[in-house]
C-alpha cells in the first residue's frame, strides 16, 4: 500500500552493552524505533544518540555503525522497506 515498496518488515535487533555493528551499508530503505536502552548510530554525517521511543528512517547504501553505549541491554526495531 506503499507506493514503490513491495513488501514491509519488522525485525528487532538486540545489543547488549557495549556491542557494536561493523559499518556495512544498508541493504534497503528503512524506519528504526528505540524499543528499549539506547543507542549511538552513525549513518555517515556523525554520530546521534537514540533512546527508548526514538524513531529515526535511513536510506538504502547508507553506512551503519551502531554502538551500545547505555548499561542496559538496546533494542532497535527495523522496519524495513522493500522495494517492487
Amino acid at each position: 500500500m506503499i507506493p514503490n515498496y513491495k513488501t514491509v518488515s519488522m525485525r528487532d535487533t538486540i545489543y547488549q552493552p557495549g556491542a557494536s555493528t561493523s559499518g556495512e551499508s544498508m541493504p534497503n530503505d528503512m524506519v528504526c524505533h528505540m524499543a528499549e536502552g539506547e543507542l549511538t548510530v552513525d549513518t555517515g554525517s556523525g554520530p546521534n544518540v537514540y533512546k527508548k521511543g526514538d524513531v529515526w528512517s535511513c536510506a538504502k547504501g547508507l553506512p551503519e555503525r551502531s554502538k551500545n553505549t547505555g548499561s542496559t541491554v538496546a533494542i532497535m526495531r527495523i522496519i524495513d522497506l522493500l522495494p517492487a
